[in-house]
């Protein structure tokens, strides 16, 4: 089998990783086969408050209404912490448990958007680590703060660094960039990072391509040194490399992965069976074709909780490939037969012997 590597630039306290978290889950549902690296960006070097804890709380609401995810904007309006430590324990449970990093990703955003509560300290980041199965909490405590965890975050600022520079890297879409030097460490020294360029006068969130031409250091250095802004995703195997922006679809991810092998993933073959796909192609409305078709959708949602262990309405029918309204009625299904329940977070999960 190919072995296919992808490297998610990230962080969960960025609008846009919320705003595209169900097209990555879709990816990460239809292609099993793919290896993921959290490789942490680090979007607030700084806490935000006042007028920018506004602007971040409007460009949550705009990134969960385009999801079809929930968040508390009011709660964020009180301000949002700096992403250091989430990106430290991201780290962390990256170095003690890979394959759950992605997890804990995605656990720390609906944390940080749909409760509007950013977990800030090394304790709160333990009490989510301790609800993600596979995630050892202890880790996340020995993690945050540490020098291995700032060398790390470091580390993969550099690398992310190193992919924007590199011409040969193939690109898809237009991915927003972040200066680099906020989001390193002066000396190595976790208590003493390096201070924001005086002259940047642009919102981290908001960055763009044009920073990267325009915000040239006074020194004469040339441009500054940037990031890509969370998300994007590097995909990697053998000698091939491109680099995917989610906010252009899904679709552009299964290209990239079927120019790798045409026999990566599962594209919902119950959707090919049973005629939905014939009947969206002549114009049928999607909730109508999957109506029409008369096939039982709670079997396909259970099987995407089971493999998520927690995930949004919205996570579910990307996943799926189904539409909300569709997933809804099973879960609603699920939940009046007892399978499923709703967390804080109005995340569901299937129902278990432990969570009763």
């Amino acid at each position: 089998m190919t072995r296919v590597d992808a490297d998610l630039f990230c962080d969960p306290f960025a609008a846009a990783q919320w705003r595209h978290q169900p097209v990555i889950r879709h990816v990460e549902y239809a292609f099993p086969e793919v290896a993921w690296t959290v490789r942490p960006v680090v979007a607030h070097p700084e806490p935000l408050d006042g007028p920018d804890a506004d602007a971040a709380a409007t460009d949550a609401e705009r990134a969960a209404t385009a999801a079809g995810l929930p968040v508390n904007a009011d709660a964020l309006r009180d301000g949002v912490p700096s992403s250091w430590a989430a990106c430290e324990a991201l780290v962390g449970v990256r170095d003690a448990a890979a394959d759950r990093a992605l997890a804990y990703l995605h656990r720390l955003a609906g944390e940080a958007f749909a409760a509007g509560r950013p977990p800030a300290s090394a304790e709160a980041l333990a009490d989510v680590a301790a609800d993600v199965d596979g995630v050892d909490p202890d880790a996340v405590r020995d993690a945050v703060g540490s020098r291995r965890a700032a060398a790390a975050v470091g580390r993969d600022a550099e690398v992310a660094r190193g992919l924007l520079a590199d011409d040969d890297v193939g690109v898809r879409g237009d991915p927003a960039t972040l200066p680099l030097a906020p989001r390193l460490y002066s000396d190595g020294d976790p208590t003493a990072r390096a201070s924001r360029d005086d002259d940047r006068d642009s919102d981290d969130d908001r960055s763009s391509n044009d920073d990267r031409d325009s915000n040239d250091d006074e020194a004469g250095r040339g441009p500054q040194a940037t990031v890509p802004a969370p998300p994007l995703v590097c995909i990697r195997s053998g000698e091939y490399v491109d680099v995917v922006d989610p906010a252009t679809g899904f679709d552009e991810f299964v290209d990239v992965l079927r120019r790798i092998d045409p026999d990566l993933g599962d594209l919902n073959w119950r959707a090919q069976i049973h005629g939905r796909s014939a009947m969206e192609s002549y114009g049928v409305e999607q909730r109508a074709a999957e109506q029409w078709s008369n096939e039982d959708y709670a079997p396909q949602v259970r099987e995407v909780l089971s493999t998520f262990g927690e995930a949004y309405l919205a996570d579910v029918a990307a996943a799926a490939n189904l539409s909300a309204d569709t997933c809804r009625l099973s879960l609603r299904e699920l939940d009046a037969d007892g399978d499923v329940a709703r967390t804080e977070t109005g995340a569901w999960r299937l129902r278990t012997e432990e969570s009763d």
